[in-house]
């Protein structure tokens, strides 16, 4: 379950603007349609180990800031979230009165990783290999947490415009600021949605980073 507390959107400062109203009618529920996709996996055999250990990475150091260690290589790339709402509405020709609706909203989940590993160990060699196969897990931790997370956003998204199928009425003149004011309803429910995926990424993804991990890393060439 997701644990997100529908209440929580509204409670934030949103639909202020544009209730919901009797007089105003959804002319068809919205479609919602969150796609996944994974690029091909990109790398990087030519960056030395000196500058691999100043790249930015989620994950900390197993070993205490004593032990001498030294980055082998790394994972870069994060999940990226791309949205776009769709808002349809209908104005009265007298009254100007206007009923807002969402049409579309279609995001994109897109993992777009890049595997390096350090020059000091060549292509072909035992560390290469090893190296190798333990970045390949934290691209596979991605694609884990993208498939999870795709359908309950879906299912999360479908919950919270049922909330509010229609916006309105209210007069043309305000037509931007409703719009937005939908448009920012949906991000704030991503946001709830991705905050939680993020953590749980950074989670497993330490798990990876284990110090058993590293050390077979570390002697199995040896």
């Amino acid at each position: 379950m997701l644990g997100i507390d529908l209440l929580a959107l509204s409670a934030a400062g949103f639909l202020e603007l544009a209730q919901y109203n009797g007089g105003c009618q959804a002319q068809k529920a919205p479609e919602v349609s969150v796609v996944a996709s994974t690029k091909d996996v990109r790398y990087n055999f030519t960056v030395p180990k000196s500058q691999l250990a100043n790249r930015k990475i989620d994950t900390v150091s197993p070993y205490s800031h004593t032990e001498n260690t030294y980055v082998g290589g790394l994972m870069e790339g994060e999940i990226q979230i791309r949205s776009n709402v769709n808002i349809q509405w209908a104005t009265h020709p007298t009254t100007k009165e206007t009923c807002f609706w969402y049409d579309k909203v279609n995001i994109q989940m897109e993992i777009d990783p890049t595997i390096l590993v350090a020059r000091e160990f060549p292509r072909g060699t035992c560390q290469h290999n090893e190296i190798l196969n333990h970045e390949k897990k934290h691209v596979a931790v991605d694609r884990i947490i993208v498939k999870k997370y795709r359908k309950m956003m879906e299912d999360y998204l479908k919950k919270v415009l049922a909330r509010v199928p229609v916006y309105g009425p209210v007069h043309a003149a305000k037509a931007p600021a409703v719009k937005k004011e939908m448009s920012d309803y949906i991000e704030k429910a991503l946001d709830m949605v991705t905050e939680k995926m993020y953590a749980e990424r950074r989670q497993r993804q330490q798990a990876v980073d284990n110090k058993n991990e590293y050390d077979r890393v570390s002697n199995a060439c040896n």
